[in-house]
């Protein structure tokens, strides 16, 4: 058997599925509203052109790419079709691997498609790159998680559900870290602490994703609250540990 046979035909299959063409539309959309929103800026009309964008080309790639994944994973290991991927000669933790690997490929390119736009506008080379290497890491947390999904899930409907529903709480979790922690620090009734200390605590089970990137980075010229070291920790602590999770739910998959 050919190696990383899985990897080539699911880069086929997004080829033959125009995913990239997809990202391409995205981010014409995106460029397109966040024209609009910046005509009607008063000042720094470039710097809010560039982060409307930057917010915008972030969103649309992270729900892309989560979406594409579960509707085609979970097509992929519905029983009839799953018996002829997982019957061949391949460890399912191989499986596993070569599909975040031929994954992890078209992160690269989408981040590749959704930043020169950004160098366009005129926004500082380092910036960018720190902006996206963030997305990166962010893309590869999602893909993570929808891999994850559809082991565990056999409805598409059902996956994507969560899907958004954890991706933007992962979104928000900074913020409802620090206003969970203020409440912690001035909150007098008992109610109000232990719901705090609820929300601050769910907190630890999401990355923080507004640590990855950040569309003010670009509107204020300058890297702000991200700490390189925490924000590849996360990365890497929750991919492996979603990953491990599917790992161990794909092998006990029964048909």
């Amino acid at each position: 058997m050919q190696p990383l046979i899985i990897a080539k035909y699911t880069l086929i299959e997004g080829y033959k599925r125009s995913l990239i063409l997809l990202f391409l539309v995205g981010v014409v959309v995106c460029f397109a509203i966040a024209a609009y929103t910046a005509s009607l800026a008063l000042v720094e009309k470039q710097a809010t052109l560039a982060a409307f964008y930057a917010a915008g080309a972030r969103m649309m790639a992270a729900l892309v790419s989560g979406v594409y994944l579960i509707l085609t994973e979970t097509r992929n290991l519905e029983r009839e079709n799953a018996l002829i991927w997982l019957g061949l000669p391949v460890n399912r933790s191989h499986y596993l691997l070569q599909k975040l690997l031929a994954y992890t490929v078209y992160i690269g390119l989408v981040v590749l498609v959704v930043v020169i736009p950004l160098f366009w506008m005129g926004t500082a080379p380092h910036i960018v790159f720190r902006w996206a290497a963030g997305l990166c890491l962010e893309l590869l947390v999602v893909i993570s998680l929808s891999l994850l999904l559809c082991c565990l899930f056999r409805q598409a409907l059902v996956s994507l559900f969560i899907f958004v529903l954890v991706y933007l709480f992962a979104r928000s979790a900074l913020e409802f870290y620090i206003h969970s922690s203020n409440i912690i620090e001035s909150g007098d009734s008992p109610f109000e602490l232990a719901l705090a200390w609820f929300v601050k605590l769910t907190t630890f089970l999401v990355p923080k994703l507004e640590q990855f990137v950040n569309a003010g980075w670009i509107l204020h010229g300058k890297v702000l609250n991200a700490d390189w070291s925490q924000v590849w920790q996360q990365a890497a602590v929750f991919s492996v540990l979603l990953i491990l999770i599917a790992f161990e739910r794909l092998q006990k998959r029964g048909f």
